[in-house]
C-alpha cells in the first residue's frame, strides 16, 4: 500500500514538472517571435535635404525677355555657387545657387550696388544717400541751399543720365542701380516667382521735404 502511495506522488510530480516545461517554451517561442518582427522592421529614413536655391530674376532685370547671352554661366557665375541658368515661361530667369555658396553670392551683389550708389556722393548736389535692408528704396538727400553752388558752376563730374521720367536735375543717380537692386531683392528674398519686385528711388531736400520720386519698373 505504502509503495502504491508513493509511486502515485512520484507520477503527480513527473506531470507537474512536464506541464511548467511546456509553458515556459512556448513564452520562449513568443518573446523570440516579437523580437525578430521588431528586429527585421525597416528603419525610417529622415528626407533628403535641398543642397541649392531655384531663384527667379524678373523679366525686368533684363529689360525684357533675357537673350542667349543672359543664360551663358560666367567664371564669375560658377565662383559665387550659380550653377545653372534658364528662361520661364512667365518672363525673366531662373538660377540655381549653391546653398553654401548663397551667403557669399548676396554679399558681392550688395557690395555691387553700394559702389553703385555710392558714385552719386560725387555730386556737388547730393549731401547723402540712404537706403533700406533689401535696397528697395534709395533716398538721396540735397545740400541745404544756402550751401549749393550756382546752378551756372560747371560741374568736371560727367555721370550717367538720369532715370525716365525724372524731374530731377542734375542728373544724379545711374539708372544700372535700379536693374542691380531687382537682380538683389530677388536673391535675397528666394523669389519664386511671386513677388512683384520694385525699386524706388526719391529725392529730397536735406529737411526730408520730397522733390521728386521714380519708380522701376513704371508699369
Amino acid at each position: 500500500m505504502k509503495k502504491c502511495l508513493t509511486f502515485c506522488i512520484l507520477a503527480i510530480f513527473a506531470v507537474s514538472l512536464t506541464a511548467c516545461s511546456g509553458t515556459n517554451t512556448a513564452s520562449s517561442s513568443t518573446d523570440a517571435a516579437t523580437q525578430a518582427v521588431v528586429t527585421t522592421a525597416a528603419p525610417t529614413q529622415a528626407p533628403t535635404e535641398a543642397t541649392e536655391y531655384k531663384i527667379h530674376i524678373p523679366y525686368s532685370y533684363f529689360g525684357g525677355v533675357p537673350d542667349d547671352d543672359d543664360l551663358v554661366l560666367t567664371n564669375s557665375d560658377k565662383e559665387y555657387g550659380i550653377t545653372a541658368k534658364e528662361k520661364v515661361a512667365t518672363g525673366g530667369m531662373l538660377i540655381t545657387v549653391e546653398k553654401d555658396k548663397y551667403d557669399q553670392l548676396l554679399e558681392v551683389q550688395k557690395n555691387k550696388l553700394i559702389d553703385l550708389i555710392k558714385s552719386g556722393e560725387i555730386y556737388s548736389v547730393v549731401d547723402r544717400i540712404e537706403y533700406n535692408d533689401d535696397f528697395s528704396e534709395i533716398v538721396e538727400y540735397r545740400v541745404p541751399k544756402e550751401v549749393e553752388e550756382p546752378d551756372d558752376t560747371p560741374n568736371e563730374n560727367v555721370g550717367p543720365t538720369c532715370a525716365q521720367g525724372s524731374t530731377v536735375s542734375p542728373n544724379t543717380f545711374n539708372p544700372q542701380i535700379f536693374y542691380e537692386s531687382v537682380y538683389y531683392q530677388a536673391i535675397y528674398n528666394k523669389n519664386d516667382g511671386s513677388q512683384n519686385i520694385t525699386c524706388t528711388h526719391i529725392v529730397k531736400e536735406n529737411d526730408g521735404t520730397t522733390i521728386s520720386t521714380d519708380k522701376f519698373p513704371n508699369d
